[in-house]
């Protein structure tokens, strides 16, 4: 085996390490604010992103809503109208046989306002929700 006894001597380099910039432990790690900074701003835009999310959301929601209410205001305009017109037949009905009746007791004699008043209490009856 090889072995030297001799002295040792330090290789210096071309640059000595007295040359060279220090720099500070500050700026070696990773700053705190720069962390502190993009954690807030991700934080932020994440935050934007489900806030634009919820409006969208929001805004989806209203327009089926009022979709859905025109159709059931449609639908309660089409009800009433076929009710309206049901009882509007009635009506008619019920005036056209009062006049039929009218005729009848007037040409045999018997028209008189209590049987007048008899038959449309009869007809009354038979329909009360007129």
């Amino acid at each position: 085996m090889f072995s030297y006894n001799g002295p040792i001597r330090e290789e210096h380099s071309i640059i000595s390490s007295n040359a060279l910039p220090r720099l500070s432990e500050r700026a070696l790690a990773p700053s705190r604010f720069t962390f502190t900074a993009r954690l807030v701003a991700g934080i932020l835009a994440l935050n934007l992103i489900v806030v634009m999310l919820v409006a969208l959301t929001l805004y989806e929601s209203r327009k089926q809503h009022g979709k859905q209410a025109a159709v059931t205001a449609q639908n309660l305009s089409l009800l009433l109208e076929h009710d309206l017109d049901a009882s509007f037949d009635k009506i008619n009905l019920t005036l056209l046989t009062t006049v039929d009746e009218v005729t009848h007791l007037r040409s045999s004699g018997r028209l008189s306002t209590s049987a007048l008043n008899a038959f449309i209490a009869r007809q009354a009856a038979r329909l009360p929700e007129l």
